[in-house]
């Protein structure tokens, strides 16, 4: 009995101590993001990573481009605890593409993946994966009023 009493409250402090689930899901500032996009029927060689970096905040934590994402219109998004989900259309010059993507915040860093369907003039439908991650590289910059805006461009 006095043996079990000892191992009991050893162990006690374990189960109060914060844990590193505690931390927040999300954390707000300003992040470097990483794309990487595969296109059926294309060479997985040929596309390269695309680097950037942008504020991310509570009301717009979505991991995007506002300079390239200018023709794409968000149609839903949310984000509960550490799981963020958004669709999104996008007009293009010759046809259009639609896409669902989902991504986890891990405190002060992402994982996620978009999956889309590129129609292009002939009516030709192309399936689309962008593999995304990023890390959280310091709070978003005073100058930026928008939190849409990108920051510089990464070299």
């Amino acid at each position: 009995m006095n043996r079990m009493f000892f191992v009991i409250m050893a162990l006690l402090p374990f189960f109060f101590t914060p844990s590193a689930a505690a931390q927040p899901a999300f954390s707000e500032g300003f992040w470097e993001i990483t794309v990487t996009m595969e296109i059926q029927g294309l060479d997985p060689g040929l596309s390269r990573p695309h680097v950037y970096r942008r504020c991310l905040t509570a009301k717009d934590p979505i991991p995007r481009e506002p300079e390239r994402d200018q023709h794409c219109r968000l149609l839903r998004s949310g984000l509960e605890g550490e799981a963020l989900t958004w669709s999104v259309q996008c007009g293009m010059e010759r046809g259009s593409m639609t896409g669902k993507g989902r991504a986890l915040f891990y405190g002060e860093t992402l994982r996620g993946v978009m999956r889309g369907k590129i129609r292009g003039e002939g009516k030709k439908t192309l399936s689309m994966i962008q593999r995304i991650e990023g890390r959280r590289i310091g709070d978003c910059p005073e100058a930026t009023e928008d939190p849409r805006r990108s920051g510089p461009p990464h070299r």
